[in-house]
């Protein structure tokens, strides 16, 4: 005879099972629509980014032209007679100010001022030196030359009221 073994199962309570009830129709929900309105013209034109980096870079140029008026240009040249140094600092230090202190815009700044200088002392000047505005209505040989205004001819009786000031 062969011994069988047979194996005994604990009897352990089974799961209840979940009984699923249908899902209740679900509510519509009425969703709000938004519409979205078109931005002004300034709007687009500007955002906060945009303007704070602006205001950055015109403070950075405005101290630099300021540093070098005030400093560089009373320190190298205190009486106007080397104006050919005091371009040379202003614009090499506008350089090196760009470059290796990583400060374009003060570098702008210097740069702006020594290329205002070099017209100001540039011989002809580009007609910034010598400060002359011609006024051509007060001129009275402008509008009597035939060569200029042909029409010279109506004009000459006309000449005082072009210089006048109630005109």
């Amino acid at each position: 005879m062969a011994i069988t073994k047979t194996t005994v199962r604990k009897k352990t309570p089974t799961p209840a099972r979940r009984v699923v009830k249908p899902a209740a129709p679900r509510k519509t929900v009425a969703r709000r629509r938004t519409a979205t309105k078109k931005k002004g013209m300034l709007g687009e034109l500007f955002n906060a980014a945009a303007t704070e980096s602006a205001f950055k870079s015109l403070v950075g140029i405005g101290a630099g032209y300021y540093a070098s008026e005030k400093f560089v240009a009373s320190s190298i040249n205190p009486d106007g007679d080397k104006n050919g140094l005091e371009i040379a600092a202003k614009l090499g230090i506008g350089f090196l100010a760009a470059t290796i202190g990583k400060m374009p815009n003060v570098g702008a700044g210097f740069m702006a001022s020594g290329i205002k200088k070099m017209f100001e002392v540039a011989p002809g000047g580009l007609g910034l030196a010598d400060g002359k505005r011609t006024n051509y209505l007060n001129d009275s040989n402008y509008l009597n030359d035939p060569k200029l205004i042909p029409t010279n001819v109506y004009l000459n009786g006309y000449t005082s009221a072009y210089q006048s000031q109630s005109y």
